[in-house]
């Protein structure tokens, strides 16, 4: 967790954020919850209804009158009132949920939205388990909270005729069961104004809980191999601990103000009034029905001091939820949430035109502390060029592609596509404008199949297969397309990794494919297919669209229309890559530093006089690297990504 983000969450959400959050969660869903508030109210109404029916049979057999015929219809009523609270129990059920996922909706659709709006080089502010309990855990609890006011007044109505029962027999004693009523809020108030801070530290433990199991759940074999399983175990049982700790004093507190003051205040206050009763029975002032009303009716009474006194802990706990929220929002109100957005029907916007010309003017961005980044970046794309974008390692190759597509925020300059300004770039590089490809590429926990297509036609998938070079693959995977992949793609190899996110590129049918490192795990003769086969794409299009590539590899920079060799941030030189070896010490220092096995030319994949023109240029033979050994293009160790 950032500092930052520590701090927020510390902060208290004011109350009237919470409230105005909870009154649009019913603007929302109207008529769905006060369709609950009926059978809530009917549920808790008829909960009097025996007293009601046993007060006359009592008084009926006190004037010792039998039954008779009433006897019927005294188990008839029984029967009736026992169906309708189950029926209107059941009904409450069906619309507390509708009313509770309808607004859960809401709030994690909001959420999402606002993780997608952020830009994905960003830091989130806290590690994933732990978005994750805080976007499902606490955007459960505003929700919750609301099916339970909904108890509140049906609790309330059965309160309140219960009460008139009673008061119509004896007003004195039917007014002892409104003390818990008087007590209740006054208490809850005072031990939740305790228990708010160590509400807090327990949501914060689950939160720190979740987010160890996610990292550990996603570098299992980092621990194998660093022998540290035992840490980490160490680590989830301190925070348990901790956890347990907060948990306990947690439970302590609301057990001691809820059940053991507020219910059993309730208790007592309801057999005070039993024994006052008693004794007007006996004293001949109350009949026998009298008192067996009473004894339904006082409970009615005091258990609505239970739920108010419920229902104000619970607003605590909403209130805890909303500030753990509140750092995910990434600037917007929390009473933001309750309001459904239209961000989703405008995910598919229609197709823009064709790129003609894309242009990047003296884009900025820079990394606070480091000084690194770029500085004033300017080129252009025409359509069906092949841009290349290469440079040493930290030259800030990644960082241009971010800062173009909006991942980073840009600090000076901009970007325009046909001439346009575009004053979004996170929002306007997508698709079907733009694809991109980072240097590590994710996968769903789906089959292949739904990884590439995403959605879209399935007749897109063979030509993107063919496209991104894994037509082979996919024909030896155990059940080709349908091969669960796992989670970030741990069933493929880097290479195929690589090019399944080429593939969902190419089916997408996008303008500017962007690709950070794309051939960086790929054999020699794959690479080559595969940047042949991207330049067969612009060639055959009759409105064909752009690549931007970041990429050190021969493969790519041979194949490229332009190169921008960028150096400490800054692009030093542009054009094709004969004239780069010519006269930018730095480009054949790179090329240098890539070197070739002379396989490649006895293949005839380059015509031997150009491996031995670039070769003599670059000032080196086909075959060896720079130092005048043998070539390690295959190494692995050569082809790390670019940490930019």
């Amino acid at each position: 967790m950032t500092g930052d983000a520590a701090a927020q969450t510390r902060t208290p959400a004011p109350m009237r954020d919470v409230l105005a959050l909870l009154a649009n969660l019913v603007r929302y869903s109207p008529w769905h919850y006060a369709a609950t508030l009926v059978p809530q109210a009917l549920r808790l109404s008829l909960v009097l209804a025996p007293g009601l029916i046993a007060r006359a049979v009592f008084d009926h057999l006190t004037q010792q009158r039998p039954l008779g015929p009433d006897l019927w219809l005294t188990i008839s009523l029984f029967v009736v009132v026992a169906l309708l609270r189950v029926g209107a129990l059941l009904s409450a059920v069906y619309l507390e949920h509708t009313a509770f996922f309808r607004s859960v909706n809401v709030i994690r659709m909001n959420l999402f939205e606002r993780f997608m709006r952020r830009p994905i080089a960003h830091q989130m502010p806290f590690p994933p388990g732990e978005v994750v309990s805080r976007m499902g855990l606490d955007g459960n609890r505003l929700p919750f909270y609301l099916t339970q006011l909904e108890n509140i007044f049906g609790s309330g109505v059965g309160a309140t005729i219960a009460f008139a029962a009673m008061a119509s027999v004896n007003l004195p004693l039917a007014s002892l069961a409104l003390l818990p009523l008087l007590v209740s809020p006054a208490a809850v108030a005072l031990i939740n104004y305790k228990r708010l801070g160590n509400l807090r530290n327990l949501r914060n433990m689950e939160g720190r809980i979740s987010a160890l199991l996610g990292d550990a759940f996603g570098a299992v074999q980092a621990l194998q191999i660093a022998g540290a399983e035992g840490r980490a175990v160490e680590q989830l049982e301190r925070l348990n601990g901790l956890r347990k700790h907060y948990a306990v004093r947690d439970e302590f507190m609301r057990k001691l103000v809820l059940d053991s003051l507020v219910n059993d205040l309730a208790m007592v206050v309801t057999a005070a009034i039993l024994v006052l009763a008693a004794r007007a029975l006996h004293a001949g002032t109350f009949s026998v029905g009298d008192f067996v009303l009473f004894s339904y009716a006082a409970a009615r009474v005091t258990d609505f001091g239970y739920y108010v006194g419920m229902s104000l802990s619970q607003l605590q706990e909403s209130r805890v939820a909303v500030e753990r929220m509140i750092p995910l929002l990434d600037g917007a109100p929390p009473r933001w949430l309750g309001t459904p957005s239209d961000w989703v029907r405008g995910l598919r916007p229609g197709r823009p035109g064709q790129l003609r010309r894309l242009d990047v003017n003296a884009l900025s961005h820079v990394y606070a502390g480091s000084g690194r980044g770029i500085s004033a970046a300017r080129f252009s794309i025409e359509a069906g060029e092949i841009i290349v974008v290469t440079g040493r390692i930290g030259s800030g190759k990644t960082t241009l592609l971010r800062t173009l597509l909006g991942l980073l925020p840009a600090q000076s300059g901009g970007v325009f596509w046909n001439g346009e300004p575009v004053a979004q770039p996170n929002e306007f590089f997508v698709p079907p404008r733009s694809a991109y490809t980072p240097q590590t590429p994710r996968l769903f926990s789906e089959a292949l199949r739904s990884n590439i297509l995403l959605g879209r036609d399935p007749a897109a998938i063979e030509p993107a297969l063919w496209q991104a070079v894994m037509s082979d693959d996919v024909r030896q995977l155990e059940r080709g397309l349908d091969t669960l992949v796992g989670p970030r793609g741990v069933k493929l190899s880097g290479g195929q990794l690589q090019r399944a996110a080429a593939a969902r590129m190419f089916a997408g049918g996008t303008d500017l494919l962007v690709f950070d490192d794309l051939s960086s795990a790929l054999d020699v003769m794959t690479e080559e297919t595969l940047w042949a086969r991207l330049r067969e794409r612009l060639a055959a299009s009759n409105a064909p669209g752009a690549i931007l590539a970041v990429s050190n590899r021969r493969g790519a920079l041979r194949l490229a229309t332009r190169i921008l060799v960028l150096k400490d941030g800054e692009i030093i030189d542009s054009g094709p890559l004969d004239a780069l070896l010519e006269r930018c010490a730095e480009m054949r220092e790179i090329w240098q530093a890539t070197g070739e096995p002379i396989q490649r030319v006895e293949a005839g994949i380059i015509p031997p006089h150009d491996a031995v023109r670039i070769s003599q240029l670059a000032g080196t033979d086909p075959g060896r690297d720079a130092d005048g050994g043998v070539d390690r293009a295959g190494d692995p160790r050569a082809d790390q990504p670019d940490p930019d």
